[in-house]
């Protein structure tokens, strides 16, 4: 029997741009509680986001901020991808 050790996942907030029956590309903001200096936009496999949330583009918080769409994500690519 082989043993599969679960993959680490990072929460990434961001605004979902595209999709392909393959890949999604993400304008990223943050990656978990850290925010990125600037939008950087990135393309994702599928296979590699565990799970989502996708908002509507004009949703908003109570504060009147925009709702970021929400994308779980392998660690591995995550830091391939220079994010961490």
């Amino acid at each position: 029997m082989r043993l599969v050790t679960p993959q680490p996942i990072y929460l990434v907030l961001g605004r979902l741009i595209r999709e392909t029956d393959k890949a999604v590309l993400i304008r990223i903001i943050q990656v978990e509680d850290t925010k990125l200096p600037a939008s950087v936009h990135e393309w994702f496999p599928l296979s590699q986001i565990v799970d989502s949330k996708i908002t509507s583009l004009d949703e908003t918080e109570e504060d009147g901020t925009l709702t970021l769409d929400r994308f779980n994500i392998k660690e591995w690519l995550i830091k391939e991808k220079g994010l961490i």
